[in-house]
């Protein structure tokens, strides 16, 4: 039997039926089944070849990975390929993987040692993965898969979160380990309890002085509220909570800074509450009467921790040269503390004081007004005596003296209210002044009704 002339001629019958099978399996029965033989012959072969070729590289691939050469990539991938041709493997090559599995695991690890945090969290979370996949390829083989599902799990919960713990210990917090702490930050939130993670970072926050200078306070303020989300909140929230805290430090250029860019209510908060007497000494040396702030000193002064500064003396000079000025002497004995200190009697003779200019100035308005009154009668009599000097008629003469009385009465007038104003005013006194404002109310009364007589009767 010629098989090639067979095959010939069933392949001419297939052709010439247009691919009917049925037709062909009718005229050629055996035709078909050699046909299908060939054809299972050829996918078994195949199947076998492909087979043998998939073992060889698994043994290839278990030969290369002991290649000290190799780099963390190397390892990774195959890694990914040992998962791939596991199922496939001779019972030698599950033999030689389940020997060196623990080697191969160490290896790569190692090639991690050198690298920077932001890198180890994407390598570890990168060979965490791939052991899953090993975990899951080698299922067959439960004792293997579950080894290589825990050597997942402890990448990511031993070795990966000891990594940022030792980091975090020896944190600097600058600009520099910005994107290292972005790196941990974004880690973080990608897991189910970000804190297992963020805990470790705020530990170490947790001891840095954020008052200590003007370079982590700018640095605190600069930070991406987006990017470091928790650790923004936790730092920003310190920052600030070092100005409600009485006994916290803060250095003297974050002040000056505050001071100087329009944050001096923050400043004057912090020195006002500030109850380290040590630290409250070395600011009142600094800044107490330097900065020719009159609101900035009372601010120290309305502090009571007990230093050493004489603040009596201060403000003794100030309420002695500013003795006529009524708007400051009230801002200082109405300032919080400024009673204790120049004592309670000084305090009360200085709101006498404010009291008294401020009615002598009323007394000097209502003066004027009545000083005013008596220059208008002069003008009316010069202008009456010019009139006289001609022929002064009856009518003319009447208006004239009308005009006199109408004089006399508001300058009678203007003297009875000043007379009120002052018995008004001498009723708030005390008795040690109360004659004195008598005398000068009835001086001051015939001053002004002399006045306006005088130059009328002499016009």
């Amino acid at each position: 039997m010629d098989i090639g002339t067979d095959i010939e001629s069933f392949f001419a019958l297939v052709q010439s039926s247009n691919f009917n099978f049925a037709e062909v399996y009718a005229q050629s029965p055996m035709g078909v089944y050699m046909f299908f033989g060939v054809l299972l012959a050829v996918i078994v072969v195949v199947f076998l070849m492909k087979r043998a070729l998939t073992r060889a590289s698994a043994m290839r691939t278990l030969s290369n990975i002991d290649n000290p050469e190799n780099s963390f990539s190397d390892y990774d991938l195959y890694m990914q390929k040992i998962a791939k041709v596991f199922s496939a493997a001779t019972p030698e090559f599950h033999e030689i993987l389940n020997s060196n599995k623990r080697s191969y695991y160490k290896a790569q690890l190692k090639l991690l040692e050198t690298l920077e945090i932001d890198d180890k969290i994407v390598k570890y979370q990168q060979m965490s993965d791939t052991y899953m996949l090993l975990s899951e390829a080698t299922s067959a083989d439960e004792d293997l898969s579950l080894y290589f599902s825990n050597l997942s799990t402890e990448i990511i919960t031993e070795k990966l979160h000891s990594e940022i713990g030792d980091y975090a210990k020896e944190l600097e917090f600058n600009e520099e380990s910005l994107s290292s702490i972005e790196s941990i930050v974004r880690y973080a939130n990608s897991l189910e309890d970000p804190e297992v993670v963020l805990s470790k970072l705020k530990s170490r926050l947790q001891n840095i002085d954020f008052g200590s200078g003007l370079d982590i306070f700018m640095f605190v303020r600069s930070l991406n509220s987006e990017t470091l989300l928790q650790v923004y909140d936790f730092c920003t929230k310190r920052q600030n909570e070092l100005f409600e805290n009485s006994r916290a430090i803060i250095s003297s250029e974050i002040l000056d800074y505050l001071l100087e860019n329009g944050e001096k209510e923050k400043v004057y908060n912090y020195i006002k509450s500030l109850t380290l007497a040590t630290y409250l000494q070395e600011l009142n040396y600094k800044y107490f009467n330097q900065r020719d702030s009159l609101e900035f000193d009372l601010i120290f002064i309305a502090n009571k921790t007990e230093i050493n500064s004489d603040y009596k003396t201060y403000l003794e000079v100030l309420l002695s040269d500013n003795w006529r000025n009524d708007t400051y002497l009230e801002i200082l004995v109405g300032s919080e503390n400024v009673s204790n200190v120049i004592g309670h009697l000084q305090n009360r003779q200085v709101i006498e004081r404010v009291d008294r200019i401020r009615k002598e100035v009323v007394e000097k308005q209502i003066l004027d007004e009545a000083l005013h009154t008596a220059r208008q009668a002069e003008i009316i009599a010069l202008e009456a005596k010019n009139i006289a000097d001609g022929n002064l008629s009856k009518a003319q003469a009447e208006a004239l003296e009308k005009a006199k009385s109408i004089t006399m009465s508001q300058a009678k007038e203007n003297a009875q209210q000043l007379e009120n104003e002052l018995k008004k005013n001498e009723d708030e006194k005390q008795d040690d002044i109360k004659s004195e404002d008598d005398s000068v109310t009835v001086e001051v009364k015939k001053e002004v009704e002399q006045i306006a007589y005088t130059d009328a009767k002499e016009k």
